[in-house]
């Protein structure tokens, strides 16, 4: 009686029963999502009676109360999944330092991850462990100069992040202030230790000012005898960061400003441009802002002094873009870096070249030999340089500018005045393209290769455009010899030599290889047409092996190799081009990067760069 009793309550209370099992599945949501931050597996009713056979075959007959159940549980469930993904941010990502800095002073910044517990700090660790830029070897660089011995010291205080930055101040001169950043735990605990440091150093820990934010002053003696090294820091504190600054004035600044209605980074549209394009779980994150300070960045880091090239070709860059920020991720074996160019959209209102984005396949890395160092390859070229041009231009229009009218001198310069770029080179360029790089006994070889876009219109631009290069064209070889200066003195100067290029056929198998050479056959340029395929080559065993690949006599392709697995492929269905550089054989000075791939995508408020470095 008890029991039928109870089974009756059962069958009159379905929705109090169907609220503890609604209770039981959130409860088991949610803890599942705090601790593990994975969702929960769920199973199907297995009841037979509410299966469905073949045979019976019944209309779908859903009530409207069970839609909306289902629903109202899908947003409860994306609740959990967001407040868990806020626990897991929380816990592992300090706050930003942009949330401290003013947006009308702030040149630019960088934040590192050092929290011990993360994946990427413990990756970042792996990676460089066996370099010169490990963690321990830059340690021991610091308390070196701080003549303090880290090793027995435990700085139980040190947080998550570590953050540089540069401001400008606000004085008549204007100039760029730097200032760190320490996510800290426990104020009390640096404050002793920042008094043992100072007593090391031979200086004094002091409270200069007892305002809201305090400030203290700490100077450093540095090892050596130069003393001149020896610098004044101010230390404040915010919220949960250690600031300091060799700036007194700039440091109170930032302090001051915390509290107030001032503009920070964190809320200009630039930044949030950039961060909402960056992965959040990432080992380091840089921001440089174009409009406050490109001219005090480029004086204070060299570059308009060390190369007026540089800043010249930089200039219009910055002038075009607001801000870029940048990611660094670790990788089991590689670091990848993912940038974002924030562009002023205003600028480009209505011109279809940078905004245009086409689809890449990399078709034409299955005819590209796999021994190739160096790659580069991408959709439409004619596209991507008047995208350039166009943003070189300010998006006024590149008829006009100087970097198409280069493009037209150089192509006057060597294929005659006959030759016309829009007609005659784009158009073998508007499709895919691949090009190769190859060193044979120390020499590089390059192998083009192109999609036309019809069989037979391609090979007919080729071959005038090498017979006017034969005619027009001279092939420089740069020789140095030696000169008698005015004052009697002897001098070396380069000079150019000019060659003859003379025009022949060859046969490989089935193919027709067309030839041209200089007279001491020391260079020469090989080109062959196959249906919509162009394939041109500085060596005629590269332009060959590219052939045996296209013919099906060989397999062993870069598509096939290694390099485009981990370089290539995770580049390709979200970029406009690729390259791929291996450094160890283009650059073997380099002890750290050992092999780099790039790609690019455009869209209507900027620029999204990766990279991905292999270290050694």
């Amino acid at each position: 009686m008890g029991r039928k009793s109870s089974e009756k309550k059962k069958r009159k209370n379905p929705k109090q029963n169907k609220q503890k099992q609604t209770k039981s599945v959130v409860k088991v949501i949610k803890e599942t999502t705090e601790k593990d931050i994975k969702l929960p597996a769920f199973k199907l009713n297995e009841n037979k009676s509410e299966q469905i056979t073949q045979e019976e075959k019944p209309k779908l007959n859903i009530q409207p109360h069970k839609i909306f159940g289902w629903l109202l549980a899908l947003i409860m469930l994306s609740v959990l999944i967001t407040i868990g993904g806020m626990l897991f941010t929380t816990a592992f990502k300090a706050v930003s330092i942009a949330k401290y800095l003013p947006s009308d002073q702030t040149a630019a910044f960088v934040e590192l991850n050092i929290n011990k517990e993360h994946t990427q700090f413990t990756r970042t660790e792996k990676l460089l462990g066996k370099t010169e830029y490990s963690f321990e070897k830059i340690k021991g660089i610091i308390a070196d100069k701080l003549n303090i011995n880290l090793n027995k010291i435990e700085l139980t205080w040190v947080g998550r992040s570590l953050g540089i930055a540069e401001i400008v101040t606000q004085n008549e001169l204007k100039s760029l202030s730097t200032v760190y950043f320490l996510e800290i735990t426990n104020t009390k605990q640096v404050t002793e230790f920042l008094s043992v440091l100072a007593e090391t150093n031979f200086s004094e820990f002091t409270k200069i000012e007892s305002k809201e934010n305090p400030i203290y002053s700490m100077k450093l003696r540095y090892k050596g005898e130069d003393r001149a090294l020896d610098k004044t820091h101010y230390i404040g504190f915010i919220d949960n960061y250690l600031v300091t600054s060799e700036n007194k004035e700039v440091l109170n600044s930032i302090l001051k400003d915390v509290s107030s209605g001032t503009e920070k980074i964190a809320d200009t549209k630039s930044y949030s441009a950039i961060s909402n394009n960056m992965p959040a779980n990432n080992e380091g994150f840089i921001y440089i802002n174009f409009k406050n300070s490109r001219d005090l960045l480029m004086k204070k880091y060299g570059i308009e002094s060390s190369s007026p090239l540089m800043s010249y070709t930089l200039h219009p860059f910055s002038d075009f873009f607001d801000a870029e920020g940048a990611v660094l991720i670790a990788k089991d074996d590689s670091f990848q870096i993912q940038s974002f160019l924030q562009m002023d959209s205003e600028i480009l209102s209505g011109t279809g070249d940078t905004m245009y984005k086409g689809k890449y396949t990399a078709e034409l890395m299955k005819y590209m030999p796999a021994n190739v160092y160096a790659l580069f390859g991408g959709e439409n070229m004619e596209k991507q340089i008047r995208r350039l041009s166009n943003i070189l231009s300010f998006g006024q229009g590149a008829d006009d500018f100087v970097f198409k009218n280069a493009l037209k001198s150089l192509v006057q310069k060597y294929f005659g005045s006959n030759i016309s770029m829009e007609e005659d080179l784009l158009p073998l360029i508007e499709n895919e393209f691949a090009v190769g790089v190859t060193k044979t006994n120390e020499k590089d070889n390059y192998i083009v290769i192109l999609k036309y876009s019809g069989v037979g219109d391609g090979d007919m631009k080729i071959e005038k455009l090498a017979n006017n290069f034969i005619s027009y064209g001279t092939v420089f070889e740069p020789k140095i010899q030696e000169v008698e200066l005015p004052d009697g003195t002897m001098a070396k100067e380069i000079v150019a030599q000019s060659e003859t290029l003379i025009k022949s056929k060859s046969t490989y198998n089935s193919y027709e290889i067309r030839e041209l050479k200089t007279e001491k056959g020391d260079f020469g340029i090989y080109y062959i047409s196959q249906g919509d395929k162009g394939f041109i080559a500085t060596d005629k065993q590269l332009l060959i092996e590219s052939l045996k690949l296209f013919g099906g006599e060989t397999k062993n392709s870069f598509e096939t190799s290694k390099n485009y697995e981990i370089h290539i492929a995770p580049l390709l269905e979200k970029t406009d081009e690729v390259s791929y550089f291996d450094i160890s054989t283009s650059i073997p000075g380099i002890k750290l990067i050992k092999s780099l791939s790039t790609g690019r995508e455009y869209s209507a408020n900027g620029i999204m760069g990766y990279y991905y470095l292999y270290v050694q």
